[in-house]
């Protein structure tokens, strides 16, 4: 997680970055990385999504905005129970989203996929880019809202 927000953060065509962890070592170390790397327009914040509504998000962006340009949902829908809740109100504040869908319990990720497949306009699979070999129990989309 840490390593992929970097390098969107360093892209000189990224305003700014705002990123959320249930995990507040995860959320120090993303921290101490970006001040690290001298990111300036990167904050990361802890969050906890199964007790906080996911429009309290906005409270931490920087500017006053309707929507961000992408969400990144990385290795969440396994961790956390409201997945299906926090899925259908995130396009409320985005119209992108890159999701990995992880868990290994017995049709878990299939019903993932199908709310996706029902709430998204396109849908595309790139688990491809992540490889197969690391990570059998994990798939990565893209969902335009």
């Amino acid at each position: 997680m840490l390593v992929s927000l970097i390098i969107l953060a360093k892209n000189e065509k990224t305003k700014w970055n705002v990123g959320f962890d249930f995990d507040p070592t995860k959320v120090n170390e993303a921290n101490y990385l970006a001040t690290s790397y001298g990111l300036k327009n990167s904050h990361y914040y802890f969050f906890d999504l199964q007790k906080e509504k996911l429009q309290k998000t906005r409270l931490f962006f920087p500017e006053k905005v309707e929507k961000v340009d992408v969400v990144l949902m990385l290795a969440v829908t396994m961790w956390i129970k409201n997945w299906d809740e926090v899925i259908k109100n995130i396009k409320f504040m985005t119209n992108n989203l890159i999701i990995e869908v992880n868990g290994d319990a017995p049709g878990f990720r299939k019903r993932i996929v199908t709310l996706l497949k029902l709430e998204c306009k396109e849908l595309q699979e790139i688990t491809r880019i992540t490889g197969k070999d690391c990570c059998e129990h994990r798939d990565l989309y893209y969902c335009k809202y």
